[in-house]
């Protein structure tokens, strides 16, 4: 009897072994298949930037482009272009918005230096300029220089190392930081690049997966590109095949099932810093107190932008995250609530959510005019 049931099941164990290496054989060939002929394909934003790269620098920790360059950043999604664009670096690698020039502007020499910064909303992704532009050009006219060094995917702790950057190097004394909720949920990755791909890295990794999900990837493309290039260089990208549309699900769901176990698990179960926006809130909070006691409560200005979240909501009420950051705040700090300025649908990048060009323009004549409004700059308007 005992020989018989262990028959009974080693037949049942090889036959469940037939069966699972049956199916996976099948959707084995099914996805080499699938990827043949490029179906179906997971087609999310492809975002292309000129292969001079991005990459963190390794004395202050902060992001930023080849200094002195051109560069094109486009977006695509399917087969379809939401925005393409190039422009200049200045000498220190950020994106140049505005240049004072000695010519047509009342530039001093040894003048004042305000630095800019934030993530891609305040760079400009997705829009030919940027919000800080009116206000930079006005600066210029009263003889004080500026510089908008923010980044995209940037977290309030990039922000403090770009700014401590422009304190050290630059000698700026005025910081204006222009902020979104998600800010807050971010922590400050690495970013490496290859002759493919700029994308962010564990620490201490020295290898780069280009399109690897889970990271902002930014794929290397020529200057000189048309249209259908572009188009053509997003497709070869693309992830195809049955793991290739399903990939990015799998993550999604792998993610779910970590923070549910965060939750659920005893606190010291879970190493306190994995999955944890707990702690990314904290240091973001952190590095916003560092930035005031650096440059002075009244030398540091925080704004609070619009995202397309906003453009239904009314009461403009602030997450959780953002509630916490503010509650705190000394009630003597500078700070401009910009997602009262009207920016309606048509102002946004409709698959990309960044604000477009008019949108950005909009923005910064708003921005320009709350900023008058609590006389940030009247200090050092009357020293000059």
């Amino acid at each position: 009897m005992v020989k018989l049931n262990r028959s009974k099941i080693k037949n049942s164990f090889i036959n469940i072994f037939l069966s699972i290496l049956s199916i996976s054989s099948t959707i084995f060939i099914i996805d080499i298949c699938l990827k043949i002929v490029k179906l179906p394909a997971y087609m999310g934003r492809t975002s292309l930037i000129t292969k001079l790269g991005i990459e963190t620098d390794k004395e202050f920790g902060m992001r930023n482009y080849v200094p002195n360059s051109t560069y094109r950043h486009a977006a695509i999604f399917g087969d379809e272009i939401e925005y393409d664009y190039l422009f200049n670096t200045d000498a220190n690698g950020f994106r140049l918005i505005h240049e004072c020039s000695n010519k047509s502007e009342s530039l001093k020499e040894n003048n004042f230096f305000i630095a800019f910064t934030g993530d891609s909303f305040t760079e400009g992704q997705g829009a030919e300029t940027s919000w800080t532009k009116k206000i930079q050009a006005n600066l210029c006219n009263k003889g004080i220089n500026s510089n908008n060094m923010a980044m995209a995917a940037y977290s309030v702790i990039d922000m403090e190392k770009t700014l401590n950057f422009a304190y050290e190097k630059l000698d700026a004394r005025k910081a204006i930081i222009g902020l979104i909720i998600d800010d807050f949920d971010r922590g400050s990755p690495i970013m490496m690049k290859n002759k493919k791909c700029s994308r962010f890295v564990r620490k201490n990794s020295q290898k780069i997966e280009c399109g690897e999900l889970g990271s902002v990837n930014w794929w290397h493309i020529n200057n000189d590109y048309d249209e259908q290039d572009l188009i053509s260089f997003a497709k070869d990208t693309y992830q195809y095949g049955l793991y290739g549309y399903l990939k990015p699900y799998i993550y999604k769901f792998k993610n779910s099932i970590k923070f549910l176990l965060k939750k659920i698990l005893p606190k010291d179960f879970v190493n306190k810093r994995s999955y944890s926006t707990n702690s990314q809130l904290q240091d973001n909070i952190d590095a916003s107190f560092r930035i005031i006691k650096k440059f002075g409560n009244d030398n540091v200005l925080f704004i609070l932008l619009p995202t397309t979240l906003d453009i239904s909501n009314s009461k403009y009420t602030l997450d959780k995250n953002m509630n916490s950051f503010f509650k705190i705040l000394n009630k003597e700090t500078n700070f401009i609530d910009a997602r009262g300025c009207q920016l309606n649908e048509y102002l946004f990048n409709k698959k990309d959510r960044h604000p477009n060009t008019l949108g950005q323009k909009v923005l910064g004549e708003c921005i320009s005019k709350k900023i008058s409004k609590i006389g940030f700059f009247d200090n050092i308007f009357n020293e000059i």
